[in-house]
C-alpha cells in the first residue's frame, strides 16, 4: 500500500496577495454599485415623471370630455337664458355676469347668468367652496399660493338618463309663490329631497333645489335651500326663480342637468365638483389629479354683432365681462375653444433633492357654441 505523497509547498496566498485581491474587488464592486445606483436613480426619475405625465393626461381627458358635451340638452335656451340666484353663482365665480337688462322678470340685482362655459380667473386668497347640504362633502379652500389658480364651470346634460324629464308642466301647476309644483305621483317619485333639478320653459331656465314632496306625494317642493337657489329675490322685481318662469305663461320642463365645476384646493388636488347629481346630496366631489401647482384656462373668442360682422377674435383669460375692445355683449357665448394648462409636481424629489414639474396645455372646441353660432 502506497502512502500519499506529501506536498511541501502548502503556503497558500500571502497577506499581501489577499490585500491586493480585496482592493481590486472593492474597486470593481464600487463601480458596479455606482452603475446600479445611477440606473436605479434614473429608473426612479422616469417613474416619477411618467406618473406626473399620466396625471396631466387624465386631467385633460376630463376637461376634453366635459367641454365636448357642454351645452348638450340646451338647444333653444338663449345665451343669457340660464338665470340662477346671485349667491349660488358666486359659489362658482368671483364676478358672475349680471345683465343690465332683466330677462323674463329676472332682475339683474338678484340673479346672474350661468353660461354653457364659465370662467373664474386667478381666484383670490381665502375663497371657499362650501360643503354640500348633507355635509357629505366638506368645505374646501381654493388654492391661491404659491400660484393663483383658475376655476372653470360648464353645464352638460346628465348622461345617466335615469331621470325622465317631466313635461309639459302647465304654469298653473306651479304655486303662486314658486315653492311647489304639482305633478303625477310617478313623476314625483323620481326625485329626492336635496336633488338639484333644471327647470326650463324652452327659452329661459333656472336650477332649483328639491326640499320636499317627492315620493308618492305628487308634488315637488322648492322651498328655501342651503344653496340659495330657491330663495326669494329682493331686487327690483321680487320673487322666486320658479315663479318667474311660470309667470311667463309657457309650459315648463323639469329635467336633470349637471354643472361641472373644476378647481384646485389648498392640498393641490384638482377637483371636479358636480352639481345636479341624484340621491339628495346636491353635489359630489371627485379628485382628478394630485400635486397640482397650476391650473389656468384661456378662451378663444369670436364675437359678432347683430349683422354677423366679426367684432373680436383672440384669447381671453377671463369671461367675467371685463372690458375688451371692442366690447362683446356676451363673452361666454363668443367662446369657440378652451385652452387648459395644468402643472403637476412629482411625488418625491428627483433631481438635486428638488421635485420636478410636468406641464401640458390642450385646446378643446366647444362644439355646441359653434353650432349655436352657425344656427343664428
Amino acid at each position: 500500500m502506497q502512502s500519499p505523497k506529501e506536498t511541501k509547498n502548502q503556503r497558500g496566498f500571502s497577506l499581501l496577495e489577499l490585500l491586493v485581491t480585496m482592493g481590486v474587488m472593492l474597486v470593481i464592486m464600487a463601480a458596479v454599485f455606482s452603475l446600479m445606483g445611477s440606473a436605479l436613480k434614473t429608473s426612479t426619475v422616469a417613474y416619477e415623471l411618467t406618473n406626473a405625465q399620466q396625471s396631466v393626461r387624465t386631467a385633460h381627458e376630463f376637461f376634453n370630455r366635459d367641454l365636448t358635451v357642454a351645452g348638450d340638452g340646451l338647444l333653444g335656451i338663449s345665451d343669457n337664458g340660464i338665470q340662477v340666484r346671485l349667491p349660488f353663482a358666486q359659489r362658482l365665480m368671483q364676478n358672475p355676469y349680471q345683465p343690465t337688462i332683466a330677462e323674463g322678470g329676472f332682475d339683474s340685482t338678484s340673479f346672474a347668468v350661468l353660461s354653457i362655459v364659465n370662467s373664474d380667473n386667478e381666484v383670490a386668497a381665502g375663497v371657499v367652496e362650501p360643503a354640500n347640504s348633507g355635509a357629505t362633502v366638506p368645505a374646501r379652500t381654493v388654492r391661491s399660493a404659491p400660484n393663483a389658480t383658475d376655476r372653470m364651470t360648464m353645464v352638460t346634460i346628465d348622461p345617466d338618463g335615469a331621470f325622465t324629464p317631466i313635461s309639459p308642466i302647465p304654469p298653473a301647476s306651479v304655486s303662486a309663490d314658486g315653492t311647489t309644483v304639482t305633478v303625477t305621483i310617478a313623476q314625483s317619485g323620481q326625485c329626492t329631497a336635496g336633488d338639484i333639478l333644471f327647470i326650463s320653459n324652452g327659452d329661459l331656465a333656472t336650477f332649483g333645489t328639491v326640499t320636499g314632496g317627492c315620493g308618492a306625494t305628487g308634488t315637488i317642493v322648492f322651498a328655501n335651500d342651503a344653496y340659495e337657489l330657491n330663495t326669494l329675490s329682493t331686487g327690483t322685481t321680487p320673487g322666486r326663480a320658479l315663479a318667474k318662469l311660470a309667470a311667463l305663461g309657457s309650459p315648463l320642463i323639469i329635467s336633470r342637468m349637471l354643472i361641472h365645476h373644476y378647481f384646485v384646493d389648498t392640498d393641490g388636488l384638482l377637483r371636479r365638483r358636480t352639481y345636479g347629481v341624484g340621491g339628495g346630496v346636491g353635489f359630489t366631489d371627485s379628485v382628478i389629479a394630485e400635486r397640482v401647482t397650476r391650473f389656468q384656462v384661456r378662451y378663444r373668442l369670436f364675437g359678432f354683432d347683430s349683422a354677423f360682422n366679426l367684432l373680436y377674435a383672440g384669447l381671453q383669460n377671463d369671461l367675467s365681462y371685463v372690458a375688451v375692445a371692442p366690447a362683446i355683449p356676451n363673452l361666454p357665448s363668443a367662446v369657440r375653444e378652451v385652452e387648459t394648462a395644468v402643472t403637476i409636481e412629482t411625488a418625491h424629489a428627483v433631481v438635486n433633492n428638488q421635485r420636478s414639474s410636468v406641464n401640458a396645455t390642450a385646446t378643446t372646441s366647444v362644439r355646441n357654441l359653434e353650432f349655436r353660432n352657425n344656427a343664428q
